[in-house]
């Protein structure tokens, strides 16, 4: 390994992102089982949690990305089967996105791997130490230090 990418020549920022990257690329090759990436699966949980059919700009404010993305990533989702387009009866000009059946079977499957995934990423953590790193990386995204 690089001396520089070795985590104890890395400061604990360093350590975070290359942790996150570790368990980033191991919930993507687990997704890769049932053709679904990172952003499909969030596109595809906000879409599985609406009430009703989401406006692309809705969807983009959701995920905290750019509409002309959502707009891409809506496509690939189209042409997979998991999603459809429709007139947005409220506003001639948009278009809202839904689920359809196969999309919410392909979100639940997806789901049911990332929970699988991160269980055994976790698995080298006691429950007390998990229930610790999750408080700890949660009171860092809710309460950031001001800089």
């Amino acid at each position: 390994m690089n001396e520089m990418r070795r985590p104890e020549a890395m400061r604990l920022g360093g350590l975070i992102m290359m942790a996150g990257k570790t368990v980033v690329a191991q919930l993507h090759e687990a997704l890769d089982e049932v053709n679904l990436s990172g952003p499909k699966l969030f596109a595809l949980r906000y879409l599985d949690q609406a009430e009703k059919a989401m406006r692309i700009t809705d969807l983009a404010g959701c995920i905290g990305s750019g509409k002309s993305n959502v707009t891409q990533l809506v496509d690939r989702l189209e042409s997979d089967g998991f999603v459809q387009r429709a007139r947005d009866p409220d506003d001639r000009r948009g278009v809202t996105v839904e689920l359809t059946r196969r999309g919410r079977r392909h979100y639940q499957d997806g789901k049911k791997i990332v929970e699988q995934a991160e269980e055994e990423i976790m698995s080298i953590f006691t429950s007390v130490e998990r229930a610790q790193l999750e408080a700890y990386l949660r009171r860092l995204i809710d309460d950031p230090p001001e800089n």
